[in-house]
């Protein structure tokens, strides 16, 4: 058995994805551990022809899926049903790894037991040309691993979108499989949101190691970070939302629920920002939040009333 499954969503990255999946097969000490599921979702550029070369050159490590264009989550349905290895990871075909702490990775997970394993990582710039640096605070040279009730301390604020990110964790394979139920929603944004809330739901454990494995590539056009990407796709947004908030309602465990709580008021911070990043707010916009405002109150009063929105935002909207 494989010791990981890195499931590769590509779309249109022909110019990224040497440098990704090069950084999967670079080392061949760890070439024979790794299983590499590329899937191409409907590529319209000359991806699908460079994944196809490394499926030939690696056969018993690269397996490439060829599909119709269906969204980020839809190829995280497809790689995951696919996935065969002890833990599986994502790896987006802009992005790559660290080669150089993968060894110590590989073989690290290869003793694992806990559920979830989370590593640092970096942000890259496209523009900037700087790095930025997430790292997890807990000390991780004693080994072992922490229950996922612990993990309330390490997700104060923002640092929750770091600490427990797609980028940041490997799940292992069995715990991930058993809790993905319908999967992910196609052609949608924020999926990586809802991701998060699955793992951490079905986890019991988690393990920290500090190594610096993911870098995490930002700045192209057609991302969906940044005031004009979460206006953009602001409908995704909520919609991701709603499907968390209806998971909230299912959840028994307090200490879980507190968990996804505190995603939820993040998340519908960010709901309320996305609308007033402009001076003054058109009237179409006005009301879509005064909507949302509402069916938020109505239906979610717990949260509606700790949500960290500031007064001047709402105030803005009334």
């Amino acid at each position: 058995m494989k010791v990981l499954s890195v499931i590769v969503p590509a779309y249109n990255v022909e110019k990224y994805i040497n440098r990704c999946l090069d950084s999967l097969v670079y080392n061949e000490k760890c070439l024979d551990d790794i299983e590499t599921i590329v899937v191409d979702d409907g590529s319209l550029d000359d991806t699908y022809k460079i994944v196809n070369n490394y499926e030939k050159k690696y056969p018993g490590s690269v397996r490439v899926i060829r599909k119709e264009n269906g969204g980020h989550g839809s190829t995280i349905n497809v790689g995951l049903e696919l996935a065969s290895g002890s833990y599986v990871k994502v790896l987006d075909g802009d992005d790559w790894f660290n080669i150089f702490d993968m060894p110590e990775f590989i073989n690290k997970l290869s003793n694992e037991s806990a559920d979830i394993v989370v590593t640092n990582y970096k942000r890259v710039l496209l523009y900037e040309e700087k790095e930025k640096c997430f790292n997890f605070s807990r000390n991780a040279s004693s080994g072992g691993s922490y229950k996922i009730s612990d993990a309330v301390e390490e997700i104060n604020g923002a640092d929750f979108f770091f600490k427990f990110s797609m980028p940041s964790m490997a799940i292992k394979t069995e715990v991930l499989k058993k809790a993905w139920g319908e999967g992910l929603p196609e052609k949608r944004f924020y999926v990586d949101q809802l991701f998060v809330a699955k793992v951490l739901m079905a986890a019991n454990t988690y393990a920290v190691y500090n190594l610096d494995i993911y870098r995490h590539f930002i700045g192209r056009s057609d991302q969906s970070i940044g005031v004009t990407g979460f206006y953009n796709h602001r409908f995704d947004h909520e919609i991701v939302l709603k499907i968390l908030l209806s998971m909230y309602n299912e959840i028994q465990d307090e200490s879980k629920k507190d968990i996804l709580r505190r995603q939820l008021v993040l998340m519908i911070e960010t709901q309320y920002k996305i609308y007033c990043h402009r001076r003054g707010l058109m009237k179409k916009d006005r009301k879509e939040l005064l909507r949302f405002d509402k069916f938020l109150k109505t239906n979610y009063d717990e949260i509606y009333k700790i949500k960290t929105v500031s007064i001047s935002i709402l105030r803005r909207i009334r």
